[in-house]
């Protein structure tokens, strides 16, 4: 049999089980020559959710299948391949409807012909939902408990702002830029005019761009500018100091 390996590895799932992907390969590769089974290619996905379909790795798996250069898929574990029982039954269901067969290093077969295998498989795959959801859960709280305490959540930083550690920290060379927006804001003048100088002289945004009336209103309003950490529709003080005072919102 012609097989091709597939490996996924989020931050997460590395930092907890050590599931990596040297070793989600090895594990494979022995697989490969204990069961003698042709190991044609190995695709992998490093930091991406097992919740989402549609990923690079998976899609190499996908055009070896449409190809016809394979007749199975081997993953080191079954929640590799997916943490999201849908995910999972809707790829074994195409992939069984073409002749190409699921094995798992770890888990015992998961083989569609016998109802008690299917049984563990679908058990396999909702543990490993269940697993995700827990872990999201447990992030997301942390982020709101030190969202609460005016600490940085995590997300985009403002123009003004560097991450130091996981600090907000006032960048002493994009604040003078955010003090000016804001000192021409209480002239009056228009966030088209204030748009237009930045780009004459010369001053882009935080990713280099040119300035637009959109994202000089967008400064102006953002939270951590004026001193303050939003989170899912919360504000409270936040540690790093406020670069714009006296201007309307």
């Amino acid at each position: 049999m012609r097989a091709i390996g597939y490996i996924r590895v989020s931050g997460q799932d590395q930092a907890e089980n050590g599931a990596g992907i040297p070793i989600q390969r090895k594990a494979i590769r022995d697989f490969c020559r204990r069961e003698r089974v042709e190991l044609v290619a190995v695709a992998e996905d490093a930091g991406v959710s097992g919740a989402i379909a549609d990923r690079p790795g998976l899609v190499e798996v996908e055009q070896a299948i449409a190809g016809g250069g394979v007749e199975v898929v081997i993953v080191h574990r079954l929640d590799r391949l997916a943490r999201d029982l849908l995910v999972q039954e809707r790829l074994l269901a195409d992939w069984t409807s073409r002749g190409v067969k699921l094995l798992s290093v770890m888990e015992p077969d998961l083989d569609e012909d016998s109802p008690e295998r299917k049984f563990v498989r679908q058990l396999l795959g909702a543990v490993a939902e269940l697993d995700k959801a827990r872990v999201v859960a447990r992030l997301r709280w942390g982020r709101q408990a030190k969202a609460r305490q005016g600490g940085f959540p995590g997300g985009q930083v403002a123009t003004g702002y560097r991450l130091e550690g996981k600090r907000l920290v006032v960048d002493p060379e994009e604040a003078p830029i955010v003090r000016r927006i804001a000192a021409m804001k209480r002239r009056g003048v228009t966030a088209y005019r204030i748009a237009k100088t930045l780009n004459e002289d010369g001053v882009s945004t935080k990713k280099g761009k040119r300035w637009t009336p959109a994202g000089v209103t967008k400064l102006l309003r953002s939270a951590q500018v004026r001193g303050r950490i939003s989170y899912e529709g919360e504000q409270v003080t936040g540690e790093q100091p406020a670069l714009v005072r006296g201007v309307k919102e």
